[in-house]
């Protein structure tokens, strides 16, 4: 299991393009400095009316394959 943790933090203007289909993936910076590309319809289930804000720990399988995308604060 590979386990990323990171922040995120992006506006309700931009999480609307994620809806729209505008904005297809996300790369995001994990805490170790490792860049990690991932579809950014897995962040839908976090978008609020003020966009996405918090802690995130994406899990992937020993063949980096999506297990997970947990907020954690």
């Amino acid at each position: 299991m590979v386990i990323y943790n990171f922040s995120m933090g992006m506006s309700a203007a931009k999480c609307k393009k994620i809806y729209e289909g505008t904005i297809r993936y996300l790369v995001v910076t994990s805490d170790s400095g490792e860049t990690v590309q991932l579809p950014a319809s897995r962040f839908r289930p976090f978008v609020t009316t003020s966009g996405i804000s918090g802690r995130f720990r994406l899990s992937l399988d020993d063949d980096h394959k999506f297990v997970a995308l947990e907020k954690t604060y």
